[in-house]
C-alpha cells in the first residue's frame, strides 16, 4: 500500500470512500507461502504490488475533473523518507498543479516546493519533465528529481 495507494493524490485531501482490501481464502490449489524469503512469497507480491499500483492509477486517472497524470519521482536522497517529503511538497502545491495543467512545467514553482519540502541543504542536480505521450494536450508526464547533498569543503 505505501508504493501505491498511500502514494496518490488528486486534491491532499483523504477519501472517506474509497477502500482496499486482499483477502486470503485458502482455496487455491497450491502449498501455503510462510517465507517471505521464498521465490514464490517474491513473485506473489510483485504481482499484489503491480495490482495495486494499477488500481491506484485508475483513481488518479478517474479523479473528478483530472485532465493530466503525472508521476512524481525523486531520486538520490539519503532515504525513501527524504525523497517522499520531496515529493509530496511537489505533487501538493497547488501552484505546480496550475502549471502541469497549462501543460508549462514552470521550473521556477517545481524549485520553490523542493525548498518547502524543508531539505534547502540539499542541491537539485537536475530537474527533467518527460512527457510520455508528446500531443498538444500533454496527458501523461513524469516528473524526476534528482537530490544531491552538497560537498563540505
Amino acid at each position: 500500500m505505501n508504493a501505491s495507494f498511500n502514494r496518490i493524490t488528486v486534491d491532499g485531501d483523504t477519501s472517506t470512500n474509497d477502500a482496499c482490501t486482499l483477502t486470503a481464502t485458502q482455496q487455491a490449489a497450491m502449498p501455503e507461502i510462510t517465507e517471505t524469503e521464498s521465490s514464490a512469497y517474491q513473485a506473489f507480491a510483485g504481482l499484489v504490488k503491480g495490482v495495486m499500483t494499477e488500481l491506484a492509477q485508475m483513481i488518479i486517472r478517474d479523479g473528478e475533473g483530472a485532465t493530466k497524470f503525472v508521476t512524481v519521482q525523486v531520486e538520490g536522497g539519503q532515504n525513501s523518507d527524504e525523497c517522499l517529503k520531496v515529493a509530496h511538497a511537489v505533487a501538493l502545491s497547488p501552484l505546480v498543479k496550475t502549471a502541469l495543467f497549462a501543460s508549462d512545467p514552470n521550473w521556477g514553482r517545481i524549485l520553490a516546493a523542493v525548498g518547502r519540502a524543508g531539505w534547502s541543504i540539499w542541491i537539485l542536480t537536475l530537474c527533467r519533465f518527460i512527457w510520455e505521450r508528446f500531443c498538444w494536450w500533454k496527458t501523461v508526464g513524469v516528473l524526476i528529481l534528482t537530490l544531491k547533498k552538497p560537498v563540505k569543503r
